[in-house]
């Protein structure tokens, strides 16, 4: 069963409703199967090589946040029993307040980078 794109044209078996832009002109043109394969083919291989380049960068900066997080967590659990030895009560809760900001805050990180890896596979899918 064939149906009509908005701009009238037929959309079947035999076209793709991709368009695209050529380069050097600002015509905008439909093509069928296999132009677009003989296009966009060539170029899966290095596009799935860098989209694997991407991710592995993104597993090392994820890694680095958390270890950054981590160290300023433990510095803070640190500071927290070596203050309390002493009594403290005012720098106990700014040591214990800042503990809960890093703490947060690495929970916010960890939330965004998820974040941004789902919308970057659903952009991906375009």
């Amino acid at each position: 069963m064939r149906r009509e794109a908005r701009d009238g044209n037929k959309i079947g078996q035999g076209t793709v409703a991709t368009r695209l832009i050529l380069k050097g002109e600002r015509a905008v043109r439909k093509i069928d199967i296999d132009e677009y394969r003989q296009i966009f083919l060539p170029h899966t291989e290095k596009a799935l090589q860098l989209a694997h380049d991407i991710r592995k960068f993104e597993i090392d900066l994820y890694w680095k946040r958390a270890t950054y997080f981590w160290t300023f967590i433990a510095a803070t659990f640190a500071g927290y029993f070596a203050i309390q030895a002493g009594n403290d009560f005012a720098s106990v809760y700014v040591v214990t307040c800042l503990g809960f900001c890093f703490l947060w805050a690495g929970i916010m990180s960890t939330e965004g980078a998820a974040l941004g890896k789902k919308i970057g596979k659903s952009m991906s899918t375009y």
